[in-house]
């Protein structure tokens, strides 16, 4: 039994209806993809690693110059989304060197993180130490045998 499709038979505003689907449907797609491509944030504009470096230099040493002495910019390298840098201070002339964090963008200085995973683990290392050790025994005075 063959199948006889005519288009004679097919209502127009049917035809329509499709085609105005159709059309509809591609509207959406290219908006959707305009959105979707568009950056969410268009202030955020990443700076260079060295850049940022010889920002927060400055801030130091404006800011905190005082307090710490000159601050040279030893090491920068990307962690985590961040700038991690090692920054040489001299403060009482001693020189110190400090590992701080800046965003990627420049705005943002973090003079210390907290790695939460390494602090997590030596929590529960303290933890098993103090669970593993004994308990110190109470002795009573005149007598050598410790209470129970």
């Amino acid at each position: 039994m063959a199948l006889n499709l005519s288009l004679k038979k097919i209502n127009p505003s049917i035809i329509y209806f499709l085609i105005g689907i159709i059309i509809i449907s591609v509207i959406v797609g290219v908006v959707l993809t305009i959105f979707a491509i568009k950056p969410r944030d268009a202030s955020f504009k990443i700076i260079s690693s060295e850049n940022a470096g010889d920002n927060l230099v400055s801030f130091i040493n404006e800011v905190y110059g005082a307090q710490v002495g000159a601050a040279t910019l030893k090491d920068v390298s990307e962690e985590n989304g961040l700038y991690k840098m090692v920054i040489q201070i001299t403060p009482e002339g001693a020189p110190t060197e400090q590992t701080v964090y800046v965003s990627r963008d420049g705005k943002l200085f973090f003079p210390q993180a907290v790695d939460i995973q390494s602090l997590i683990d030596q929590f529960r290392a303290l933890q098993q130490q103090q669970q593993a050790q004994p308990q110190n025994p109470t002795i009573t005075p005149g007598t050598d045998a410790p209470v129970q």
